[in-house]
């Protein structure tokens, strides 16, 4: 594991002791840093997390923040076009997804 980008349902689990899934974000969590993996947070996941709560809650200094930025954006378009669609497919839920997906594709993360 050279990396890891961390999605916003970890973020919300790791900040929230009453989530189900607290007490595995937080073992993730301690893990990586006993480990030295870097923990990469993208803005897109700062944008949706900041949504219902302050990214401020979270241990930043733990994080290194990865801007969206041009090369990201055109390796999730061409994700997204060759991605195949189911009938009612929704591809507004998912296309945050995309963009971390893709983001990890052109910094080569290798964990989510």
């Amino acid at each position: 594991m050279n990396s890891v980008m961390l999605d916003t349902s970890f973020l919300i689990s790791l900040s929230d002791p009453t989530r189900a899934h607290h007490a595995a974000a937080l073992q993730y969590y301690k893990a990586c840093i006993a480990r030295r993996v870097p923990m990469l947070l993208s803005t897109i996941a700062i944008s949706e997390f900041q949504v219902r709560q302050p990214i401020n809650d979270l241990p930043l200094r733990n994080f290194i923040v990865l801007p969206f930025n041009v090369d990201h954006a055109m390796a999730c378009g061409l994700l997204i076009r060759g991605s195949p669609r189911d009938p009612g497919d929704d591809r507004v839920r998912v296309k945050d997804d995309f963009k971390l997906i893709a983001q990890c594709q052109c910094e080569a993360v290798s964990h989510v």
